[in-house]
């Protein structure tokens, strides 16, 4: 069961502790896994070079609003998680629709969740529902710099300039890979480069 963003990051924290003496060279986060990059980048409770964040939207909500659509995701996204369709007809057209579609990236973003590939009969609604609400109302402290993390962020342009300016919000000094793509569209669809990227940084 997924409790919130802080849990999670101390029990990271503790594994890496527990097997690799508080040290690691880097750390990677796609999407809702930049925020626990982001966490251990900002607490420093262990040794990391890198930080990695991939396609991260850092978006924050208050209590209420976070709550509300917590529970609109995970009444969206469970039916789908556990069956590969979705309750509403609306979405369920509109997904049939994305994947009839030329554009390989519905697809290819599909295939990262690994439904077809991986049992998800452990995930439960309230699960879902904790990881987006805790996401929504974890804040993160502006100018994240521990004096050891150099931080690194693959900007899809795509998604927005707002995104670029939440980045250097929460990062002093961010090294900014930006790619003419959607959101995880890098990683989903162009592995090989993004290997490369990441190869390049940690050596």
């Amino acid at each position: 069961m997924f409790d919130t963003v802080l849990l999670e990051t101390e029990r990271i924290e503790k594994y890496v502790g527990e097997h690799y003496n508080n040290q690691i060279c880097a750390a990677y986060g796609s999407s809702l896994g930049g925020s626990f990059v982001a966490q251990l980048a900002a607490r420093g409770k262990i040794h990391m070079k890198y930080g990695i964040i991939g396609s991260s939207d850092f978006d924050q909500s208050g209590a209420l609003a976070a709550k509300l659509k917590a529970a609109l995701i995970g009444k969206i996204i469970y039916p789908f998680i556990h069956t590969g369709h979705y309750s509403s007809s609306f979405m369920q057209k509109r997904y049939e629709k994305q994947m009839a579609s030329s554009d390989p990236y519905n697809k290819a973003f599909v295939a990262m969740v690994g439904r077809d590939r991986y049992d998800m009969s452990f995930i439960t609604k309230q699960s879902i529902k904790n990881q987006f609400q805790s996401d929504l109302i974890t804040p993160l402290p502006k100018q994240i710099d521990n004096g050891e993390t150099e931080i690194h962020v693959f900007y899809a342009r795509k998604m927005g300039e707002k995104y670029l300016a939440r980045y250097r919000r929460y990062f002093k000094n961010p090294v900014i890979h930006e790619q003419n793509v959607r959101h995880e569209e890098f990683l989903a669809l162009h592995s090989d480069e993004w290997c490369h990227l990441v190869r390049e940084i940690c050596l």
